[in-house]
């Protein structure tokens, strides 16, 4: 059964100006707590939890309740990355090239045996959540980034809002420049899934990653802060049979298709739902 939502975390920085700041992130905690997801099939129960990156890698941890003979993460047809066993929990490790993979709504699967012959498959929803590590400004952020379709293109948003009126703002994410939307008091960046996965995985001296960006204000002033970015674990599920018949990959579903129809939808689709769901009707909309 579904326990409380998961808030474990990659540690990244994203720094909104030119300074640089560090985070400590702490890569000791392991072990299932009151956050977890847990799912149960029978007498078997995992959680999963995701750990801070370690080694230019990001890592999903699962803890058993019983001895497990392998665990590894995949996809459709293909395993991601590597993963790491003990005797009842496992550690599944993906680069900058596999992140991006999970930041638009597609699930991670984790393939678990255990000694006793029992196979079983847990699917984990994983997104990315920010909050505003340093601010000296007043600068907010909203807790839950939002899996976009912008122009036919997968991006991460989020949202934030300063105490006044911004003119203009900009950020440098692994070297790609995007600029970000401002609207009366608000702010909006659509981070590219390439470039976030990869600073997502990347490993500095003190475990974070720090982007570069700035805001405008209608003052002409610059307002500075930090954000931490982190995976998270949104949701899991397990089962015993096919993962691709228990949870087949999404269709051009109508209701998505006549939302992409709409004009006012045209380019940014963030109204129709998240990348994964999305991207297969774009085609259709837009021959």
């Amino acid at each position: 059964m579904r326990s409380a939502r998961l808030a474990a975390a990659t540690c990244l920085a994203v720094l909104l100006s030119a300074a640089s700041v560090g985070c400590d992130v702490d890569d000791a905690a392991v072990e299932a707590d009151e956050q977890d997801l847990s799912v149960t099939s029978g007498a078997f129960k995992v959680s999963l939890n995701v750990l801070a990156p370690k080694g230019g890698v990001a890592r999903v941890h699962g803890l058993a309740n019983q001895p497990l003979e392998r665990a590894f993460s995949f996809i459709p047809d293909d395993e991601v990355g590597s993963s790491d066993n003990a005797p009842k929990s496992f550690t599944s490790k993906w680069g900058p090239n596999e992140v991006p993979l999970f930041l638009g709504g597609r699930p991670a699967f984790f393939a678990i045996t255990t000694t006793a012959g029992e196979h079983f498959v847990a699917r984990g929803d994983l997104g990315v959540k920010a909050h505003v590590a340093s601010s000296s400004s007043g600068l907010k952020v909203s807790l839950h980034a939002q899996s976009v379709v912008v122009g036919g293109a997968p991006f991460v948003r989020l949202k934030g809002s300063f105490g006044s009126a911004l003119a203009s703002g900009t950020a440098t994410i692994e070297g790609v420049s995007t600029p970000l939307v401002v609207t009366g008091k608000t702010w909006r960046l659509d981070a590219p899934n390439m470039p976030l996965g990869a600073v997502i995985a990347k490993k500095s001296l003190v475990p974070v990653s720090l982007v570069p960006a700035s805001l405008a204000t209608t003052a002409g002033s610059t307002v500075t802060g930090q954000l931490t970015i982190e995976l998270e674990m949104r949701d899991i599920d397990i089962t015993t049979g096919d993962a691709y018949e228990t949870w087949p990959a999404p269709s051009c579903a109508p209701d998505i298709l006549a939302c992409l129809q709409d004009p006012a939808n045209a380019v940014d689709a963030s109204a129709c739902g998240d990348a994964f769901h999305v991207m297969p009707c774009w085609r259709t909309a837009h021959p």
